[in-house]
């Protein structure tokens, strides 16, 4: 989905309406009334409505599961807001856990409805459903997200594929009277998007290939049908990966008791494209990882197999074209591989984002940082980049306009040359083109950051540099526990460090300089920080805490700060690459006087769009902030 389309899709979700003045009030009226006449009107809306959130303690399952389906079907048709969805999925996960959800998962489940990629890994968090249910109805709407939930007795993901959106929903053993209540797995068949698996399905078959007796003889006979059997399953001694459409935790403890038995990737027999490209990540994972670091510390690092169900394979891989559906499949496997909790840890060793995998190689204090940066991780990263992009096609005239439309409105947000629109381009994730080090412009720049030391050298010079030339230095980097050494060896160097917390309400002083730290982990809170005022025009920086995608923050803050009048320099922590940002005044629109102001007009009319976007998204989640605070449901 284009920038521009994401847009007006989460505009188009909000009760809020924009002060629209001139013709273009005139034309959003008209467009208003003719949506409600096409509609039925606004008195058929409201005759529509579900029952109040009063009137659930009577229902019983079988009644709320009703009006669950009907409180998705209304939003998918998009009659209904993306945060009126969570009082229902918070509901469901009350009934199947008997206790209500925590504030961070209706956080989380707010910022999938609204269009964002999350990576979230909720430990021991009871609410699982909630998470997946929220998956599932955001593929049906098409938005590309993903959902990690990975604990010792529940799993919940989501993993989307190219256009259109195939999303994989993995529910927990203990989540099969959601699952059966809330009739999520018919509801996924017929949508043909959504292949839903109780673990304990999963469970019984590998207790069967194991030699145990499976609860359900019929469960045992298809899935012995249409999976391999075990002598043909392949056996992988290394790190275990997968395909995509299976998920299981705690291998060694499925397979038997004991834990440095060998564990066994189950491959459908009939696809040998899809054995070929295990074959070839398992022979990667066994370069990389020696034998003595498998099953290490199973207790606290649970296996976790992504493989793939035959639905799955035949519905959302096997429709491609030969060729980019083996690459999609290896990059599926490596995809897995990276995962594997044994080996990597989430939020210290890689980064998700809406183009792809960061992946950092380690650091002085990481046991494992040796093997991190072998030769074995750079293929595995290498095959993870280069194929796990958009298949490329045929520029047709309506995708050039397109293509062009976008670049201008990347290049007019960020001020930059309008020779840097194709590397741009790709930055972004929107082709299929790979960036290569030297060729971006002077205004970004990429910076492999590989240890501690590095990455504070690298931020002394970015904040250092930026102070020379009389600009502020806004620093994006996600404040997570493994990173609180580097920031306490930046502020031992830089005295001039001014931690903020964002939280309790401080605002920074217009200092001469200073670098502030957001302390929170809310990103709203950050950017009405620094919309306050209080250093307007000063020369300072500002690490902000957002979760990935965090180009798109780098963006979004960079406009905000420049109708903030601080002329700025953002850099992008997301390893191994960083992403600078110099944020200059306009630059590159020289020539003919005429084509002088129409490229400031259309700069300026961007600018506009946006302002009025944020200040809509601002209030809704001004807006779903404080109805989490209130319900019931989380007191």
């Amino acid at each position: 989905m284009n920038p521009l389309a994401r847009e007006r899709l989460l505009a188009q979700q909000t009760r809020v309406r924009p002060l629209y003045t001139g013709l273009d009030g005139v034309a959003h009226a008209l467009a208003g009334w003719l949506q409600r006449r096409w509609r039925g009107g606004a008195a058929q809306l409201d005759a529509e409505r579900l029952q109040p959130r009063s009137a659930w303690r009577e229902m019983d399952d079988a009644r709320f599961a009703g009006q669950l389906q009907e409180a998705a079907r209304r939003w998918r048709r998009g009659d209904a807001n993306s945060v009126d969805i969570l009082p229902w999925l918070a509901e469901a996960a009350r009934r199947a856990w008997g206790k209500p959800p925590e504030r961070e998962t209706l956080r989380v489940v707010w910022a999938l409805a609204a269009g964002r990629y999350v990576v979230s890994d909720v430990g021991e968090s009871p609410h699982g459903e909630a998470l997946a249910l929220a998956a599932v109805l955001l593929a049906w709407r098409g938005v590309a997200c993903a959902v990690w939930h990975v604990s010792e007795a529940r799993a919940a993901h989501v993993l989307d594929h190219a256009t259109p959106l195939y999303a994989l929903a993995e529910v927990g053993a203990a989540s099969t009277r959601v699952a059966d209540a809330l009739e999520v797995k018919r509801c996924a068949y017929a949508a043909q998007v959504v292949h839903v698996t109780p673990m304990c399905a999963i469970r019984d078959h590998l207790r069967a290939l194991a030699g145990g007796a499976p609860q359900q003889p019929a469960l045992r006979e298809r899935l012995l049908r249409d999976w391999a059997r075990p002598a043909d399953a392949m056996e992988i001694s290394a790190l275990p990966t997968g395909a995509p459409g299976l998920l299981v935790e705690d291998a060694d403890l499925l397979l038997g008791e004991q834990a440095d038995a060998p564990s066994q990737i189950l491959v459908p027999q009939h696809d040998p494209a899809l054995l070929a490209a295990t074959r070839l990540a398992a022979q990667l994972a066994g370069e990389m990882i020696p034998a003595r670091h498998f099953h290490a510390d199973s207790a606290g690092h649970d296996l976790t197999l992504l493989a793939a169900g035959e639905e799955a394979v035949r519905h959302g891989v096997s429709t491609a074209p030969s060729g980019w559906a083996d690459a999609q499949r290896l990059g599926a496997l490596v995809h897995a591989a990276l995962m594997a909790r044994c080996f990597f840890q989430p939020q210290r060793d890689y980064q998700m984002s809406a183009s792809g995998v960061a992946l950092q190689m380690g650091d002085e204090s990481d046991p494992l940082g040796e093997i991190k940066r072998s030769e074995g991780m750079q293929q595995l990263l290498e095959a993870m980049l280069g194929l796990t992009q958009t298949p490329p096609r045929a520029p047709g005239p309506l995708l050039r306009r397109r293509r062009f439309v976008a670049q201008r409105r990347i290049v007019g947000g960020l001020g930059s040359d309008a020779a840097a629109a194709p590397w741009l381009w790709r930055l972004y994730g929107m082709g299929a083109e790979r960036v290569v080090q030297g060729a971006s412009p002077p205004s970004w720049a990429f910076v492999p950051v590989a240890g501690q030391a590095e990455k504070i050298a690298a931020l002394a010079a970015f904040i250092q540099s930026a102070w020379g030339q009389g600009e502020a230095a806004l620093l994006l980097f996600p404040l997570q526990p493994p990173d609180a050494p580097i920031l306490d060896a930046l502020r031992a160097a830089m005295p001039d460090l001014t931690p903020l917390d964002a939280e309790a309400g401080r605002r920074p002083e217009a200092e001469a300089r200073g670098v502030y730290l957001i302390a929170g982990r809310d990103p709203w809170a950050a950017l009405s920080t620094l919309l306050g005022g209080a250093w307007r025009g000063s020369r300072a920086a500002l690490a902000l805490t957002e979760p990935p995608p965090m180009l798109h923050g780098a963006v979004r803050v960079q406009s905000w700060m420049r109708r903030a009048g601080c002329a700025a320099r953002v850099i992008q922590l997301a390893c191994p690459q960083d992403a600078v940002i110099s944020s200059a005044p306009p630059a590159g629109l020289g020539g003919k006087p005429w084509r002088w102001l129409l490229r400031w007009g259309q700069y300026r009319a961007q600018q506009r769009l946006r302002r009025r976007v944020w200040m809509i998204l601002e209030t809704e989640a001004r807006a779903a902030h404080s109805r989490m605070a209130g319900h019931e449901w989380d007191q």
